[in-house]
């Protein structure tokens, strides 16, 4: 694992446990904190308040104030929350994405679902996803057959409009933009 960035937050300190021990499989940033999901399964961060939970994991999503992994089993776990976060752990997922106050991601069943308040209004109810990533102002999810599609922040505003007829593989939001793999391997970004 290697990090660059402003050396005032920290980020480029990778510990020795994560840069000659076990290989890194994923690498999520947040605001200030990093997260690494491990090639045997086990989460390391740094820069956060809260070590991150013990245990195999599929997943991890690191964020400004919640930092959430999924299970091998697919339940969802979350620490360094600054809200109080319902109880999600009856809820199977393939995928999820840590947002400012909570997470959003798909559903074992392909369905969308957030947790915390943001993201509420315009969420579609009947199309299936394999993807979503979340952040403060701006939810996009792909489709099963490659769409992306863009929510904003509760009223609609600040939504970010995907380019059209382009079919995405992933994608990952920032705070007013998005990058995206397409079919064919290519990056592609919008918003500003």
């Amino acid at each position: 694992v290697t990090c660059w960035a402003d050396t005032a937050w920290g980020q480029r300190t990778v510990p020795s446990s994560t840069s000659s021990g076990n290989v890194g499989r994923q690498v999520s940033v947040g605001f200030s904190n990093v997260c690494v999901l491990r090639g045997n399964g086990s989460l390391e961060c740094w820069r956060d308040q809260i070590g991150p939970p013990t245990g195999a994991y599929t997943q991890v999503s690191a964020s400004t104030n919640v930092d959430c992994a999924l299970r091998t089993d697919g339940i969802a776990t979350c620490w360094n929350s600054s809200n109080a976060l319902p109880d999600f752990s009856k809820i199977t997922w393939i995928e999820i994405s840590a947002n400012d106050h909570g997470f959003c991601g798909v559903k074992a069943n392909g369905l969308l679902q957030c947790i915390g308040p943001q993201y509420t209004n315009d969420m579609p109810t009947a199309t299936k996803f394999v993807q979503a990533s979340a952040s403060f102002f701006t939810l996009c999810a792909v489709s099963q057959s490659g769409v992306p599609t863009c929510w904003g922040h509760k009223s609609g505003e600040n939504a970010v409009i995907p380019p059209a007829g382009v079919v995405m593989r992933s994608l990952s939001v920032g705070d007013d933009h998005v990058c995206a793999i397409t079919e064919t391997g290519a990056v592609s970004c919008w918003g500003s």
